[in-house]
């Protein structure tokens, strides 16, 4: 049986504002449609993507609906 998304990844808290760098972020957004994006790939279904080649992400909102 092979793992979800959730269970290979480490679930990360972050407040608004904070900044996110490296070769390889999984984002995760809660409401489709509200992705900014540069480049969008014909997979991108907008409610979650891989970040690749040197990405930066930045949390500019907050849902209250979310558990931690």
């Amino acid at each position: 049986m092979t793992k979800t998304t959730d269970e290979t990844h480490k679930r990360v808290f972050r407040e608004i504002g904070d900044a996110i760098m490296g070769d390889r972020i999984y984002a995760r957004c809660q409401k489709p449609g509200t992705w900014t994006l540069f480049r969008k790939s014909a997979t991108h279904q907008g409610s979650k993507c891989i970040l690749t080649k040197d990405a930066y992400a930045r949390i500019e909102r907050a849902f209250t609906n979310i558990q931690k």
